[in-house]
């Protein structure tokens, strides 16, 4: 019998749910005999998505869900409202053990909340984070946090520092990750108090490999990126510009043959280029 990496996933979150949704776990699925996921949602609307593609049966199972939990919701309210929500019945199939792990595309506050107050912190954490993997040039680098919490302490950067460095390596691969903590400069002198004061502490961190200020040039090489109050901004900055930091301007979501045009208008000359990128 298959020992399963079990998935549970908020099979009605996000946009253009649950087709995308459906799509996605059935890729995970035929990629690998190890996950098996369980659809949370709408059943005849989930199944019906399911009837049209071909997967490994025994890897998908459908768990009927007759709410949604909206991302205009308050996400508190929400999660004491809705107990038969997608999202709420996915956090618990985590919660009462039968699924390993949760994903959701769906509302980000309500899947923090629901996390702490159903599915509850590891012990030892002081505050969760959210930390998005920011593509570059060379791979990817970590952000965290990026809007979880409005206010943090010292030892709250601390932690997440840890926690990046250690996703960085296990999940990730990358042997001895850089961390760095987000700032106006390199400068161990400038920032905020907060900045200055979480400074010493991550330079004295034995557990972390700390490169010091990073005025966000951290996306290069893997860093991982501590939150210093403006990682959310970071984040809508990076979606607004739709484009690869390490591509010199280039469009991120550009085909290939789309960037080496726009590269070789650009060697020609500024007059070549007609957006004088």
């Amino acid at each position: 019998m298959n020992e399963y990496i079990k998935v549970a996933v908020d099979a009605m979150g996000g946009d253009n749910a649950p087709q995308e949704i459906v799509k996605g776990a059935v890729e995970a699925v035929n990629e690998s005999s190890k996950v098996k996921v369980y659809l949370v949602g709408m059943k005849e609307a989930v199944e019906r998505e399911l009837a049209g593609h071909t997967y490994p049966k025994e890897q998908i199972e459908v768990v009927p869900a007759s709410e949604i939990i909206e991302t205009a919701e308050p996400p508190v309210m929400a999660i004491r409202k809705k107990k038969d929500s997608s999202l709420v019945k996915a956090l618990n199939l985590v919660k009462d053990g039968t699924c390993d792990a949760y994903v959701s595309a769906g509302s980000t506050g309500a899947t923090l909340v629901g996390g702490q107050v159903i599915v509850g912190r590891i012990k030892g954490v002081e505050r969760p984070p959210l930390a998005p993997l920011i593509p570059t040039a060379t791979g990817c680098s970590l952000l965290i946090d990026c809007g979880a919490n409005v206010d943090a302490r010292p030892s709250h950067l601390v932690q997440f520092a840890k926690m990046g460095s250690v996703y960085m390596e296990h999940v990730m691969g990358i042997k001895n990750p850089k961390v760095g903590i987000v700032n106006i400069g390199a400068e161990e002198e400038k920032g905020n108090a907060l900045v200055k004061e979480t400074f010493p502490l991550l330079k004295n961190c034995p557990a972390i490999n700390f490169i010091g200020g990073q005025g966000y040039s951290g996306r290069r090489g893997g860093c991982g990126g501590v939150r210093s109050l403006c990682g959310e901004r970071h984040l809508k900055d990076l979606r607004g510009c739709g484009c690869d930091p390490d591509l010199e301007g280039e469009g991120r979501h550009d085909d290939e043959s789309a960037q080496q045009d726009r590269r070789a208008s650009r060697e020609a000359g500024p007059q070549a280029d007609p957006e004088g990128v």
